[in-house]
């Protein structure tokens, strides 16, 4: 039978082990957040063409990401139907009415 002495050493080793493993856990969550943040900052804003910084510029009332070096033209999630919805005629609008909000694209007209 063990004595109140051993209970409370016991209960103390465990609170100490609880203790350090949270304390890890703790560190290890810090770290994935911090290699999370640098992998962001050097993807963050640069043309997938070429590497080179984009810029934001407006286009109507969408933001767009333009590149700096090679000129390039990219879209966030979401643009192309803003866009799509913004220019009613033309491809975006055809397309838009054809194929309404689900559904595949339709095929393409024989030339």
């Amino acid at each position: 039978m063990t004595n109140p002495s051993e209970n409370e050493e016991n209960w103390f080793r465990e609170q100490e082990r609880r203790k350090r493993e949270d304390e890890a856990l703790a560190e290890q969550h810090r770290a994935d957040v911090a290699a999370r943040d640098a992998r962001k900052s050097m993807h963050w804003m640069k043309c997938p063409k070429c590497g080179a910084d984009l810029r934001a510029r407006r286009y109507e009332n969408i933001e767009l990401d333009e590149c700096v070096e090679c000129h390039g033209t990219w879209l966030d999630a979401g643009e192309l139907k803003a866009l799509a919805q913004e220019k009613a005629g033309g491809l975006f609008g055809f397309l838009t009415r054809k194929r309404g909000s689900t559904g595949p694209l339709p095929p393409l007209p024989p030339r």
